[in-house]
């Protein structure tokens, strides 16, 4: 009966390690990712403030396509950045889940614990922002549309 528990003790331990390392390598993927949203966020964001900078000196509002504006382009930015700020969270999350308390000391803990506050905190005004931005630009769409109806 012994060597029945034993062995479904080893069992577990096997599939423990096995899960732990699964959950390891996604929170490495999930933060890869998280991190190449960002990358993306922030080059397009440049590439659109250029182009929007172009449009506004040569006075050509469809240079390299359609007109840009400043809050469009901040608003895809912010959606973007909350998004990924909301994927590094996750992967925090799972890391610190699938480690062992004993590998941690008390200031990593801190430490963990900050970083997700500064990051559930920017996304939290990140979203507040987004809103506004999204409030004000569909202001503009609607008196634009008054506007043409009324021509």
């Amino acid at each position: 009966m012994k060597e029945v528990s034993t062995h479904g003790l080893t069992l577990i331990g096997q599939l423990t390690h096995a899960s732990s390392a699964v959950f390891e390598q996604s929170a490495e993927v999930i933060n890869l990712f998280g991190g190449l949203i960002l990358l993306y966020a922030s080059m397009k964001a440049i590439g659109d403030t250029l182009i929007l900078m172009l449009q506004k000196l040569t006075k050509n509002q469809s240079i390299l396509g359609s007109p840009r504006s400043l809050n469009r382009i901040r608003l895809h930015l912010g959606r973007l950045i909350t998004y990924s700020l909301e994927l590094l969270v996750a992967a925090d999350v799972i890391e610190t889940l699938t480690k062992s308390v004993d590998n941690y000391k008390i200031e990593t803990l801190y430490k963990i614990g900050l970083v997700a506050i500064i990051r559930t905190a920017l996304s939290y005004f990140l979203g507040i922002e987004i809103k506004e931005i999204e409030e004000t630009e569909s202001l503009k769409e609607h008196a634009h549309r008054a506007k043409v109806h009324s021509e």
